[in-house]
């Protein structure tokens, strides 16, 4: 008797299961999609208010981070290696871990604090690792973008963005028989 139960158990556990999972499935398809959908009117720029014909609406094309002079350089004697993986800076006060610096045309990522030293991972973002003057200026990437984007009429246009407020348009260029 109690092989039976267990079972009559397990089948009618199964057939719950067989009902429940196509409902499940189309739910979890359709949630997917309508965020697929969402997400794709994010990226190009478009909302409710701007699907119209005469829009003005923009698409964005790149964010590239301005470089600003952190305040602080590097105080090493001689030149940087490009092996080494610790900077000891002026000023250590100014950077955060996880900051991305620059120096000359290499990118940097601050791993860690000590003292008057960087910690840092060198040649990133797709740049090398290379050797530099012991009295380079640090440069800090990632505060402020100028933001390149494309609008519905053909034209480009660089908008700077510091984070406190809406990014204004700074230059515009349109590109000939574009309108």
């Amino acid at each position: 008797m109690q092989t039976t139960n267990l079972i009559h158990i397990g089948v009618r556990s199964l057939r719950e299961t067989k009902i429940v999972a196509p409902k499940t499935r189309w739910l979890k398809s359709g949630l997917a999609l309508l965020i697929l959908v969402f997400l794709a009117l994010a990226v190009t720029g478009c909302t409710a208010g701007r699907l119209r014909g005469d829009s003005n609406g923009w698409s964005p094309v790149a964010a590239v981070p301005l470089p600003i002079d952190s305040g602080s350089s590097v105080n090493e004697q001689g030149s940087i290696s490009p092996l080494d993986n610790t900077l000891t800076v002026s000023n250590p006060l100014v950077f955060e871990i996880d900051q991305v610096i620059k120096i000359e045309q290499e990118q940097i990522r601050i791993t860690g604090i000590r003292d008057n030293e960087l910690v840092v991972e060198r040649g990133i973002n797709g740049t090398r690792a290379v050797s530099h003057p012991g009295q380079s200026v640090i440069l800090t990437l990632g505060k402020q973008f100028v933001i390149i984007v494309t609008t519905k009429q053909g034209e480009i246009q660089a908008m700077f963005d510091d984070g406190s407020e809406a990014p204004e348009v700074d230059d515009s260029f349109s590109p000939p028989g574009s309108n």
